[in-house]
């Protein structure tokens, strides 16, 4: 169903309600999109029609057709969509797009913009606002929207959105395979195939892609849980398009699928697109539990050099100011977003923000992303224990957290013991010990069903350089024993003047699964942790207990654990009082 907004004009808009009434369709859409100035996969009726089929609730399809002479010249994939009760019209695709564009040609492009605009201001009564977001700044939109006279009262506004680096391999061949062998990419690569052969490939066979879906999308969520950030497979929405848009653009010939394996197993993925000689750069995801050896650079390595061999013009890393981008890419392109809006309804405290922010921006672009940083960090959560059984007792899964606040007690008494672990002898055992990886400290999170603050609370201790001993039983987690990055340095930030023997190691927390403590198995952990710690070159194990806390593990196997000395801090309001106490040496 269409509605004819402009007729009896050089150019004719259409309104239509869906994506394939006439004159539109997938074969008229594409063959406009191969004429137009912009060319983006992002912009194929393929990827739009089913981003829309995941994402219209609570939006309108607002997409213009523009006809000269019944002959199809442009193409406004626009939407309506309410946001905090202003109705926004938008670019269909967005949050998922990262390119967007009215498709017209270069000669076309002024009529067919001012076309759009004046069938948006005829229906004015259906929208607010214009926001149009990912406007490639080399496409002559913008420009062609600012020649538009607006009626008096309409304010445009215009700013950059974000930086999209990329490597433009036709504009230079050597510096691409430059690229593709920097010493960190060659490095890490051959860190992996001194251990077993890497090999890169792209999957062809859409079952072999969605039977790896979901451990792209495993991936991915543990890689941004570990940057302290949230998935887009968080959202089921996400999920059912990733599903759905899979098959459909494979079909078409514009989904590259990319797969890293290694010893067996996916290493790495990504999912990207090549269209019109173009490699987008979209969804890069990898095992986190390699994430110290830089699997993600192994992949970029393999992504180039199969670029170089397939007569790729342009490696797109598309938005996004990271700084490997900065590495790889010669070109540096700009999205754009464009605003048009009634000046009375931008209040003096709006206009004020904006204008301000633009102006910080442009002037003192530095000071300017250090407040946004701020604002960031302001705006996080508050500071939380990462005290494992604290964590335990504070959080409890299925419940919302609780709200945390500062002590406010009028007396505080804070008292740490300095101890060291008695030498063991190796015991039979079918416990088994080794290094933890992100893997075991999720299964472990999940077999417990604790709540998600004790794998947030693990994760920062390994960003501090703590390393984790997990102790396994028939290849089950079944406990965790943190140790400090430097001994003698996490003693001495205690306020401990002790010197530990060299080759000690300091125990900063430990954890133990419920089954296992009631179990008499648990008497042979101890020995199966220091057993394993002296196969590693440590000679004494130490470990400081804050008695506000649980005991340590150790402890609570019957491992005797040797007071060396006492710290407590009292106190009181701002009066503050430490006493030592050093324990004599055991005979």
């Amino acid at each position: 169903m269409t509605e004819t907004l402009l007729a009896g004009r050089e150019c004719q808009a259409r309104l239509c309600q869906n994506l394939s009434d006439p004159p539109l369709g997938k074969t008229a859409w594409n063959r406009l999109l191969a004429r137009s100035e912009t060319h983006s996969v992002f912009l194929t009726w393929q990827w739009l029609a089913t981003w829309w089929e995941c994402f219209d609730e609570g939006a309108t399809l607002f997409v213009f057709a523009i006809e000269r002479d019944n002959e199809l010249v442009g193409i406004a994939p626009l939407m309506v969509r309410r946001e905090n009760g202003v109705r926004y019209v938008e670019f269909l695709g967005m949050g998922s797009s990262d390119y967007c564009d009215i498709l017209a040609t270069e000669d076309d492009k002024a009529d067919v913009v001012r076309a759009v605009l004046e069938a948006l201001l005829k229906r004015k009564d259906r929208w607010d606002r214009i926001r149009l977001r990912y406007l490639p700044a080399k496409s002559s939109t913008a420009r062609a929207l600012a020649g538009v006279s607006l009626p008096a009262g309409w304010d445009f506004l215009q700013d950059v959105e974000a930086v999209c680096p990329a490597l433009s391999i036709e504009a230079s061949r050597s510096f691409a395979e430059a690229c593709a062998q920097k010493k960190s990419l060659v490095r890490h690569a051959r860190y992996f195939e001194r251990l077993a052969p890497l090999r890169f490939y792209h999957a062809l066979d859409a079952d072999e892609i969605m039977d790896r879906l979901p451990d792209f999308i495993e991936q991915h969520r543990d890689r941004r849980f570990m940057a302290g950030d949230h998935s887009l497979f968080d959202d089921p929405r996400h999920r059912r398009f990733y599903e759905r848009m899979i098959p459909v653009m494979l079909e078409a010939g514009l989904l590259r699928f990319g797969v890293l394996r290694w010893r067996d197993e996916a290493l790495a993925y990504h999912l990207g697109f090549q269209y019109d000689g173009v490699f987008t750069w979209y969804k890069p995801t990898f095992n986190v539990d390699w994430a110290r050896y830089s699997p993600g650079e192994v992949l970029l390595k393999s992504l180039i050099e199969d670029a170089l061999a397939n007569d790729i013009r342009i490696f797109d890393f598309t938005v996004g100011d990271e700084a490997f981008k900065e590495r790889f890419a010669n070109v540096k392109n700009e999205n754009l977003r464009i605003q048009i809006v009634r000046a009375a309804k931008r209040g003096v405290t709006e206009r004020a923000r904006d204008d301000g922010k633009r102006w910080l921006k442009a002037r003192y672009p530095e000071l300017f992303l250090h407040l946004k940083g701020m604002q960031s960090n302001l705006a996080s959560a508050p500071p939380v224990s990462d005290n494992l059984s604290e964590v335990v007792s504070t959080f409890k899964p299925g419940q919302a957290a609780p709200s945390l606040r500062r002590s406010r007690r009028p007396v505080d008494v804070v008292s740490r013991i300095l101890w060291r672990a008695a030498p063991l002898q190796p015991v039979p055992t079918d416990l088994s010990a080794q290094w933890a990886r992100y893997s075991h400290l999720k299964l472990f999170t999940r077999r417990e069903g604790l709540h998600q603050q004790f794998l947030l609370a693990c994760l920062g201790k390994l960003r501090r350089g703590e390393q984790a001993v997990v102790v396994l039983w028939q290849d089950r987690p079944v406990s965790l024993v943190w140790l400090a990055r430097d001994a003698q340095a996490g003693v001495q930030d205690a306020g401990f003047d002790v010197t530990l023997a060299p080759g000690a190691a300091l125990v900063t927390d430990s954890y133990m699964a419920l089954d296992l403590r009631s179990s008499p198995r648990r008497e042979s952990l101890p020995a199966t942790v220091v057993t394993f710690l002296a196969a590693e070159g440590v000679t004494a194990l130490y470990g400081i207990q804050d008695t506000r806390h649980a005991p340590p593990v150790l402890a609570q196997c019957s491992n005797k654990l040797v007071p060396l000395a006492r710290r407590m801090d009292i106190r009181v309001a701002r009066w503050m009082r430490r006493l030592d106490h050093e324990y004599a040496n055991p005979a």
